[in-house]
């Protein structure tokens, strides 16, 4: 008896047929709807199990019976002349098996994931097994106003999971420039370069709060663990340590980690919740440079509800350390109440690393104390050589002081450690523009203005314009002659003097630096008028002297003015270069004098 022919006429090859299209078509549906509902990994395998050993089930049903019109009856084995050959419809099905098979093996090997890094992400290929990003936490509030509450609970796990030895985190500025911007998970742990992303929100209501936190496998877009957590606000700390445990369990179980490695506890920063809101609230301000005279304010009350908060201590020193460049308090006065704050954060914390950054950010701008103030940001920096504000800070310094190479260095370990600090790029453009490196410059400057942020560079400006990319160029320079000031004419004469009245444009320049005080200083002033080569220049200020701008140069006439080298005495300038180098501009004379051209 011809086998084929015996399958055929008892309907066992279209029986089985049917049953593994429709298990094809059961696995396609479960595949894609398992992650959405959150169904375990296991589930599409069990599912897969079963359909598998249904099928010889089913074989040995079609062959042993027969669905007739009086019902399910026993198949009968073919008399001879009754047995037939293989149907047209049956080798079809049996092709389209094959095809079937063959199409489930081609997707099983095109969905696993290569072992070999692509490209794209080669340089962090080694780290995707280990490595997180923190989102900032959604405020689902009904009010809306919990944000820096959402922001806050977003960093406290960062910081947490910072901690965990074997896990790669990535920054909070890193992780949290991308609120609000409506980009996909795997298009964010790409440029991040991570492999698992947290994600979550907050709804706090009266003393009530409910955060929902959820953990990504960025390569597959797979939610490997979320939870819920619904409790009082009467301790934010117990929270937060319960949130820690999961979210770290979770990640010792997908990132193989040991539960050594995993071993984070949560410390109060105080028993005062309505100091730690305070403290949170003021925190976030100070982070986004927002509302810094708002942010003291609720710092002042959080260390007067705690005066032993340390960490509320530490921020109050740095808000008023940059308070002068932000509101209309006097640098003096700031700089008294920072090195105040600063201290007592060190009475409290004798390692901390922030507050050392803000002695450094005090001494700064005071005259002698230049050297001074690099010698606290590396004291900052021996404690933590992850405070990317010391690195800032203390490259703004040296740059500042002619030592751009050394800048350079700084500014880049800045942006290896935090990638997202906005402000060490900027910084960085203006010191790669100054050394000649146009096309890292430039590089970077565009990356920057996509995202929404400018900067001011008068070393900018020039390569834009050289490059003809006039609308950057104005608003690069925007910044120094103000976004509302008469930008055309004034461009238009440095491009073609020839054609442009240098006087006229500056006339358009001093009138608005009349008018807007505050935007447009005597340095920018000065700049316009070295660039257009008007004489006599303006006369000689201290924002003239102090500004890196001094260094360029259309500047020389001021850094060899007596000006300039009696103001460089009183900062100290000379045993500064003695101590780290002299800048190219200047050699030393003698023992104690200098020179500059």
């Amino acid at each position: 008896m011809n086998f084929l022919s015996e399958l055929s006429r008892r309907n066992v090859i279209r029986v089985t047929g049917l049953y593994v299209v429709a298990g094809w078509v059961i696995l396609q549906v479960i595949t894609t709807v398992a992650p959405i509902l959150g169904l375990p990994d296991w589930f599409a395998t069990a599912a897969l199990v079963l359909l598998l050993g249904g099928l010889p089930l089913v074989a040995i049903g079609a062959w042993a019976f027969e669905m007739t019109p009086e019902g399910l009856r026993r198949e009968q084995s073919a008399a001879p002349g009754e047995q037939g050959r293989v149907s047209r419809l049956d080798i079809g099905i049996m092709v389209a098996l094959v095809a079937v098979i063959g199409i489930g093996i081609w997707l099983n090997f095109a969905r696993a994931p290569s072992s070999a890094p692509s490209s794209a992400n080669t340089a962090t290929a080694t780290e995707d097994q280990t490595s997180i990003a923190v989102l900032a936490f959604q405020d689902l509030s009904e009010e809306g106003n919990q944000e820096y509450f959402a922001d806050g609970i977003s960093e406290e796990i960062l910081n947490l999971l910072v901690r965990v030895d074997g896990l790669q985190v990535a920054s909070r500025t890193s992780s949290f420039q991308y609120k609000n911007r409506p980009l996909g998970i795997d298009q964010i742990a790409q440029e991040l370069g991570v492999g698992h992303v947290l994600e979550g929100s907050v709804r706090r209501s009266g003393d009530s709060v409910r955060i929902t936190a959820q953990l990504i496998d960025a390569r597959t877009d797979r939610h490997m663990w979320s939870e819920n957590f619904d409790r009082d606000m009467t301790d934010i700390f117990a929270i937060q340590d319960e949130i820690a445990d999961a979210i770290v369990a979770a990640l010792a179980e997908s990132l193989g980690l040991s539960p050594e490695d995993a071993n984070v506890d949560v410390r109060a920063v105080t028993a005062n919740l309505d100091a730690y809101d305070a403290y949170i609230q003021g925190r976030e301000y100070f982070l986004r440079r927002v509302q810094i005279d708002e942010a003291i304010t609720l710092l002042e009350y959080a260390v007067e509800l705690d005066p032993d908060f340390a960490e509320a201590w530490e921020i109050l020193a740095l808000s008023h350390v940059i308070a002068p460049a932000w509101t209309d308090r006097t640098e003096e006065t700031e700089n008294a109440l920072a090195t105040q704050s600063a201290n007592r954060a060190l009475e409290l914390n004798p390692e901390s690393s922030l507050a050392y950054a803000a002695l450094g950010g005090a001494l700064e701008n005071s005259p002698g104390n230049v050297a001074a103030g690099i010698e606290m940001f590396d004291r900052a920096l021996e404690l933590n050589p992850d405070n990317v504000v010391a690195l800032d800070w203390r490259s703004t310094n040296i740059a500042a002081m002619g030592l751009f190479e050394q800048a350079q260095q700084g500014l880049e370990h800045c942006l290896d450690i935090d990638p997202g600090y906005v402000r060490c790029r900027s910084e960085l453009i203006e010191i790669y523009f100054v050394l000649g490196e146009q096309q890292l410059a430039l590089d970077a400057l565009y990356r920057t203005l996509e995202q929404g942020y400018g900067i001011l560079s008068n070393a900018a400006f020039d390569v834009l314009i050289e490059n003809g990319r006039r609308e950057e160029a104005m608003f690069v320079v925007g910044g120094q002659i103000g976004f509302d000031a008469p930008l055309g004419p004034i461009i238009d004469a440095f491009l073609d003097p020839e054609n442009h009245n240098a006087e006229d444009a500056y006339a358009l320049a001093q009138a608005h630096a009349a008018a807007n005080p505050e935007t447009f200083g005597p340095s920018g002033l000065y700049y316009v008028a070295a660039r257009l080569g008007i004489e006599p220049l303006p006369e000689l200020t201290f924002d003239v002297l102090s500004n890196i701008n001094i260094w360029y140069p259309f500047f020389e006439e001021a850094r060899q003015s007596d000006l300039f080298h009696d103001l460089a005495h009183e900062f100290g300038a000379l045993g500064f270069w003695q101590e780290y180098g002299f800048p190219p501009q200047c050699h030393p004379v003698g023992e104690d004098d200098f020179e500059c051209d």
